[in-house]
Order: structure tokens, then sequence, then C-alpha cells
């Protein structure tokens, strides 16, 4: 488990502090997703630039921009409720996010970060409805991403068309060059079966994955207290060949705090980590 991330915000908003307790907690690496209470994007490239030069000199890397692109509705589709959240814009249109998208892209090549993640537009009732149209705009963002040194990858979201296990292995073999960020805790608030979280068999098609927990009730939970199997899900990930990093986003507390659920996650990733096959942990 060397490659242990964290979605820098979940330590707190105050960058500097939250990058104190990444130290404290010798996290290597270190994924934005909002600064000082703003999305990254929504910072001028001076500033960006800035925040991402701090992170460097203080030792830590940068893996995966997380962006709020394509969480959108689908055109005649409505918005969401809560659509704010994480730097998602409310009310935004699928035009403006592929204006996004390119401002994106050319952010992450100047502060040389490989990757950022897309969505699949919001969740309408029926998915398999929509699957053509949202492959559709995932080729396209690829389309787009092409001249740039940085890979588009979509994140399955539960609140999104692309949600479960299932629906990601259908869009990996539709766009056979897609890779994705698997976060098996969305995949199981979305309904999926929790055996099914170890997406089997496509392993190196997950260019980065998230770390969280989700209970019965579609809450979260700290890490090992709900339904996600994560000894099952980075074995299988690591034994197919997935060398990315294992970012850790918290979404939960234990007594009030943020910090101490992160504390207690990383743990258990670290034990996890030491029980691996000698020669497969990453």
């Amino acid at each position: 488990m060397e490659r242990l991330c964290i979605i820098v915000d979940e330590l707190g908003d105050d960058l500097d502090l939250a990058l104190e307790t990444c130290a404290r907690f010798d996290v290597p690496e270190v994924e934005l997703r909002t600064v000082d209470g703003r999305s990254w994007l929504s910072l001028e490239e001076p500033e960006l630039v800035d925040v991402a030069t701090r992170i460097r000199e203080q030792g830590f890397g940068i893996p995966a921009l997380a962006s709020p692109i394509f969480k959108c509705p689908l055109p005649g589709e409505s918005d969401r409720p809560g659509a704010a959240l994480h730097g998602a814009a409310k009310s935004a249109t699928l035009e403006d996010h592929w204006a996004l998208l390119t401002q994106a892209l050319e952010r992450a090549s100047v502060i040389e970060v490989p990757l950022i993640r897309i969505f699949s537009c919001w969740r309408v009732a029926n998915p398999a409805e929509v699957f053509a149209p949202v492959a559709e705009i995932v080729v396209e963002a690829q389309r787009v991403a092409a001249p740039y040194p940085v890979e588009v990858a979509l994140e399955n979201e539960h609140d999104c068309n692309v949600a479960t296990a299932a629906e990601t292995i259908a869009l990996l073999d539709a766009v056979p060059d897609l890779r994705v960020i698997w976060d098996p805790a969305n995949h199981v608030r979305a309904g999926g079966e929790p055996t099914d979280s170890v997406l089997a068999g496509y392993g190196d098609r997950i260019a980065h994955m998230h770390i969280k927990d989700v209970g019965s009730d579609g809450k979260w939970v700290p890490l090992g207290l709900g339904l996600v199997p994560y000894e099952a899900v980075i074995e299988q990930a690591v034994a197919e060949g997935y060398g990315g990093a294992f970012s850790l986003e918290t979404h939960c507390e234990i007594d009030g705090s943020r910090i101490t659920a992160s504390a207690a996650a990383l743990v258990r990733l670290r034990a996890i980590g030491q029980r691996l096959p000698l020669g497969q942990s990453q």
C-alpha cells in the first residue's frame, strides 16, 4: 500500500493544515477536489500553480484532480438537488461542462497532473435508456483530451448514470480504451451487490481508486464498518495489475472528527497491504 492517497479536503478546508495532517499520517499523495473551500477549477491559473507548488515542495505527489465535469443533466432532463456539491455548478448545462472540460485539461496540463475525472450525467429513471448518449459523451471527452498529456477517467457515481459494477463494465466494454476511477462504495450505495465490488476481470482498466464505506441504510460509515468488502476489492485489483493510488474519500466522522475517521481508515488499509502476497502490494 505504498500509494496511499487522500482527497485532501476530507481533512478540512484549510489546505496547509490538511497537508500537515497528511505528513503526520505519512500519506505520500494527495488528490485535489477543493482548496480552501473552493473547487480547484475555480482558482485562477497562478493560484492553482501556487497550490501545486506548495503541495510538491512538501513532498507530496498529485495523482489526480477530482473534477465535477458532467455532473449535470442530460439535455431535456432536470437538475438534481444538491448539484453544487464538491464544485459542481448548479444549473450548469452539458454545453457549460464541455467548456469546463477544456479548462480542466488546460489547467491539469500546466500543473502536470496526469488524470482528471468525469461523470456520466445525473441519473435518470432508467439509465439503460440513455446508455448510448452517455457513451458518446465519454468518447467525445476522450477526443477533446487527446491533444493534452492528461487522461480523462470516468468515476462510477451513485447519483449518475454509470453507478454500479454492471453499468461500469458495460461502458468499459463499449469504450475499449476508457479507464475508470473505481469507487466500490458508490456501486454499493447505488444498489449493487457488495460481492461485485471487486470489478473482477477489469483491474487493468482502473486508473485510480476511491476508498470509503457505506452502510445498509445508504449512509457513509467508517471504513470496515459497512458493506464494502475492501480486502477482497484491493486484493483483486492488485492481482489483476492495478498499480494506481488508493485514495481515501473519508466522507464520515468518528467522535465528530473526519481526521479521526481518516486515521482509522489508513490503519485498516495498511493492515490490508501487509496481508497481500509478497510482491503484490502497490
